[in-house]
C-alpha cells in the first residue's frame, strides 16, 4: 500500500471488514495505474464475499 499515497492507514480490527485509509499528497497520486488495480482487485475481493443481510447490519 505505501507506494499508492503518502499516508496509508489499515484497520483490520473490525470483525465485518477491514478499512482502508488513504491521505494524498498531491493530485496525481489519484491518478496513478497503482492505485487504479488496487481498487479494482478490491473491488472485485468485496463482491466475492457473501453479502450479509440488513438485519446482521444492524445488530
Amino acid at each position: 500500500m505505501a507506494p499508492l499515497a503518502g499516508n496509508p492507514e489499515l484497520q483490520i480490527d473490525r470483525p465485518d471488514k477491514d478499512l482502508v485509509k488513504f491521505r494524498f499528497v498531491a493530485s496525481g497520486e489519484i491518478a496513478a495505474p497503482e492505485l487504479a488495480a488496487f481498487l479494482r482487485e478490491h473491488y472485485a475481493a468485496a463482491c466475492e464475499k457473501p453479502k450479509r443481510s440488513l438485519q446482521n447490519s444492524l445488530s
